[in-house]
């Protein structure tokens, strides 16, 4: 990958792509990997799975991108990402707790050696009760959880395209 299209904005990368670009491609990936791997990670909560799905995501994107019509590429991938993410979760049953995961405890505990233990297992309480309340959801609605509190979307523009 060069340094090429750092600066672009996602939906010339998009164009770009379209136009057969392989580096646009990559900047794309480059970009957005991380995001989607963490996405695919609090939705089903298992690393394997999260990282399977990433890969899977990412070839969809590529195969589909001929069919990106909107303002916001971003949106676009969130929603291509969420999709493959629900359709997994729905062949796979049960759904797997969020005490499988973790790479979350980084997330939700922020710890420092000033900490009190006491502090700290009140934290871990939470957590669980916080990990526990959002693997109950249903899917969708843990979707609009994730995307909002943990990837930053707000509720009113983005989430509405869900």
């Amino acid at each position: 990958m060069t340094d090429n299209y750092a600066e672009e904005g996602d939906e010339q990368l998009v164009r770009s792509c379209l136009a057969g670009n392989q580096e646009a491609i990559e900047e794309i990936i480059s970009r957005y990997e991380q995001k989607i791997y963490n996405l695919a990670l609090r939705m089903t909560e298992n690393s394997a799975d999260a990282a399977d799905l990433t890969q899977e995501i990412f070839i969809r994107l590529i195969h589909k991108i001929g069919t990106f019509r909107e303002k916001a590429a971003s949106t676009w991938f969130y929603r291509l990402a969420s999709n493959i993410c629900i359709d997994f979760l729905r062949r796979k049953k049960p759904l797997l707790s969020l005490s499988e995961a973790p790479q979350l405890e980084a997330f939700f505990i922020k710890r420092s050696p000033m900490d009190d233990p006491v502090d700290i297992i009140e934290k871990r309480e939470v957590q669980t009760e916080v990990k526990n309340a959002i693997s109950a959801l249903p899917v969708k609605f843990r979707l609009v959880v994730i995307l909002h509190d943990l990837q930053g979307f707000n509720y009113g523009h983005r989430l509405r395209k869900f």
